[in-house]
């Protein structure tokens, strides 16, 4: 046909269209164009042929995506809009129109030209309702209705932005080629509860993103990557509403569908003795515990343990990390003396491991902490308090989050015992104040120990117990990526974050961290 032909410029039009170089594409872009406007004038065409058009809109697109100079890109915009509008092969409400329409306003709100963005595109979603092709709830229409809340929502207009997002959303999870499974549906959401958290909306964020997250679940499964992204959003709303309880009960169950998709694919590619499969094993158990699914984690742990030490030697780090949390589903299920032979062997495992290069390896004052856990539930305060006061003092100048549990624990002993918790209470206040919120060493950074609450519930004032807990879901916050302080005013029936609320703590001044025990 010749390189001048209109079917094999559009060919090339395409193919510029392929291209991840932004550069080689606006170069064929801009020959194509070249070639085009030859083409239709040595033909007698008018410049607002279809194809025509369309190729100035991708030079355009392009352009507004990385120039510095935006002034093309808004001509040629310009220019399509009107090209398209008179085209009798399209007219005002044309879908092309409507995009180029859409793609004008961006470039006018990001050149901070609001208010004419505004009124654009507010005249394209008018346009785009009264095409008949289109309709409220056709997709190039939802763009529409996505773009002026956007503005609104930019511009700080964010109750005016709910509706119209509200009815977005409808529309992408009726419209039978989007859905729940569609990305653009998963953002409208993610939109929408961003405004109504903005607006201290906070409990209808809630409800939505819980309604959502069920209806979902029934239509595209708990692994979608939506369905994900819908339940981590709700995870984090619930522990920004103080209901971290909650958070972690949906938190962990996510967690369990997607590692029993992963191990049950990986079951069917290996051999039950391959590593990776032995380690998602591993996974799987720690899943299954903190779900309380508890015969079943065992009979993981077993395997992962017999399995690991088949292929392996006993002093391996991921078999000492499995006797942990082998050890802490033991603690809740009440088997205290074989929760505390786990821990003190893997204890043994990191002592043996971390030692000789490195005694105050991370691992050894956790793996302590642990053991002194299980010492107190056992009655046994004497020797818990030993550990902790070797654990304490592996920490030395490295204090983290690891730290605070050591001194929570040890404010919990002296409870027990009828000691003064004054100076580990004020320790863990400065911890508190000055530390940095991490772990280390794959020591896990939501702290499970509800069984040990509860057991301390039975023995000490339910004002003390009540510090605790809350002291516990503090320690949390930073889980799930905020802390206390970060968390709106809300109706939440859960326990404040608060801890000024207790008398003992605000009336406890803050200790150095170096004064002895």
């Amino acid at each position: 046909m010749g390189e001048n032909n209109p079917r094999t410029l559009q060919a090339k039009n395409d193919l510029a269209l392929l291209l991840t170089d932004a550069n080689e594409s606006l170069r064929l872009l801009r020959e194509t164009l070249e070639g085009l406007k030859k083409a239709y004038k040595s033909a007698g065409k008018p410049e607002t042929e279809i194809l025509l058009l369309e190729c100035v809109f991708n030079v355009a697109v392009r352009l507004g995506d990385g120039a510095e100079d935006l002034s093309e890109a808004e001509s040629l915009l310009r220019r399509c809009v009107a090209g398209f509008s008179a085209s009798p092969e399209a007219g005002e409400n044309h879908w092309r129109t409507l995009l180029s329409s859409r793609e004008l306003a961006y470039h006018l709100h990001r050149t901070e030209r609001q208010e004419e963005a505004g009124i654009l595109a507010r005249k394209t979603l008018t346009l785009s309702e009264m095409n008949p092709q289109l309709g409220p709830y056709h997709m190039d229409t939802l763009d529409s209705v996505r773009q002026v809340a956007i503005f609104l929502f930019k511009d700080g207009r964010l109750d005016e932005a709910v509706p119209l997002l509200q009815r977005e959303l409808i529309g992408r999870e009726q419209a039978s080629e989007l859905g729940p499974q569609h990305s653009s549906t998963w953002k409208c959401l993610g939109n929408l509860l961003e405004i109504l958290w903005a607006l201290h909306r906070t409990t209808e964020a809630e409800k939505l993103c819980f309604s959502k997250s069920m209806k979902w679940r029934e239509i595209i499964g708990a692994e979608h990557p939506n369905m994900v992204a819908c339940t981590q959003t709700l995870v984090r709303i619930l522990a920004m509403n103080e209901k971290i309880g909650k958070a972690r009960q949906i938190e962990v169950a996510l967690n369990l569908a997607l590692t029993r998709k992963q191990y049950y694919e990986l079951q069917a590619k290996t051999g039950p003795e391959d590593q990776e499969l032995l380690l998602l094993m591993k996974a799987l158990a720690d899943a299954q515990k903190d779900c309380g699914y508890l015969n079943e984690a065992e009979s993981n742990y077993r395997r992962f343990l017999d399995g690991m030490r088949y292929i392996q030697c006993e002093d391996d780090e991921d078999i000492a990390i499995a006797l942990n949390n082998y050890g802490l589903l033991l603690r809740d299920a009440g088997r205290l003396e074989d929760s505390l032979k786990c821990y003190q062997d893997a204890l043994a495992i990191d002592e043996k491991l971390h030692t000789i290069n490195e005694p105050s390896h991370p691992k050894i004052p956790h793996r302590l902490n642990n053991v002194s856990m299980v010492l107190l539930m056992l009655g046994l305060t004497d020797e818990a308090k030993l550990q902790l006061a070797r654990a304490w003092s592996l920490k030395k100048s490295l204090h983290d989050t690891t730290s605070a549990r050591i001194l929570w624990v040890r404010v919990a002993v002296a409870m027990l015992s009828g000691e003064p918790p004054g100076v580990f209470l004020g320790q863990l206040k400065t911890v508190l104040e000055l530390c940095e919120w991490r772990t280390a060493n794959q020591v896990d950074n939501f702290w499970n120990v509800q069984s040990v609450v509860d057991y301390l519930n039975n023995k000490i004032s339910a004002l003390n117990g009540q510090l605790l807990a809350t002291l516990v879901d503090v320690l949390n916050a930073p889980h799930f990526g905020l802390q206390s302080s970060d968390s709106p005013d809300s109706t939440s029936d859960s326990r404040s974050l608060n801890l000024n609320d207790f008398d003992l703590w605000k009336s406890q001044d803050p200790i150095k961290i170096e004064v002895p025990w």
